[in-house]
């Protein structure tokens, strides 16, 4: 089995981060930031990646999110998320623990379909209708385990646990995890429901006559984080 490189993983993450078994109702309606939301690796042969101590590198990789009100036809928010720190271990080509730590102070709303709103959407999100941010000013995936993908050239599913405000739950997330010129990538989009955190503003399922004011439950995150060996 080649060695890959199970770099943390998640989104969250969010906050985020999903799977295709976990969250079965993921939709495709629009990629997040498509033109923004391609590799940042430079050109180079892609290989597996050694076994040894890999830390993420914060302000190299990058978390990005998606909401939409699914009434409202073409309506997405999109967003930016902080890594405060992450790390991963790898041993005989497999996963030995990680886990990836994210800065929920730093939630940031890049682009709203109304035009506008962004700083006060920001603030909502940081709220205790959504991710209560004061309280919980973190939230972190633990890696517990990955397996090959053979679909896909270094494609693997990470297993592990996704905490949002102290609530804790299973999820897998496919991944794609190299080396290339030196450098550890890991590369994901996925979905997840937030409801199953007790993140319920907007929601349909808990709430009536929201009308065309309905937030969808699934959360869309894409992330490409960049680490470093560790000596």
């Amino acid at each position: 089995m080649n060695k890959k490189f199970i770099l943390l993983g998640s989104l969250l993450i969010l906050l985020a981060a999903a799977g295709y078994s976990t969250f079965p109702e993921k939709r495709a309606a629009q990629k997040i930031n498509q033109s923004e939301n391609t590799s940042t690796a430079p050109a180079g042969e892609r290989t597996s990646i050694p076994d040894g101590s890999y830390a993420a590198v914060p302000e190299k990789s990058a978390v990005r999110w998606q909401g939409r009100k699914p009434l409202l036809q073409g309506y997405f928010d999109n967003g930016t998320l902080g890594i405060r720190s992450g790390n991963a271990t790898i041993g005989d080509g497999k996963a030995k623990g990680g886990k990836i730590v994210f800065d929920m102070n730093a939630i940031r709303v890049t682009k709203t379909s109304a035009g506008s709103g962004e700083r006060f959407l920001e603030n909502h999100l940081k709220s205790d209708d959504f991710f209560a941010v004061a309280t919980f000013p973190t939230a972190e995936f633990t890696v517990k385990d990955a397996a090959p993908d053979a679909s896909t050239p270094f494609g693997y599913t990470i297993r592990g646990d996704l905490t949002i405000k102290g609530i804790t739950h299973e999820m897998e997330i496919p991944v794609i995890a190299y080396m290339q010129n030196g450098i550890p990538h890991l590369e994901a989009e996925a979905s997840f429901d937030r409801t199953k955190w007790n993140i319920r503003y907007g929601s349909g399922q808990f709430f009536k006559d929201l009308a065309d004011n309905v937030i969808d439950d699934m959360i869309t995150v894409s992330f490409s984080l960049i680490g470093t060996p560790v000596q």
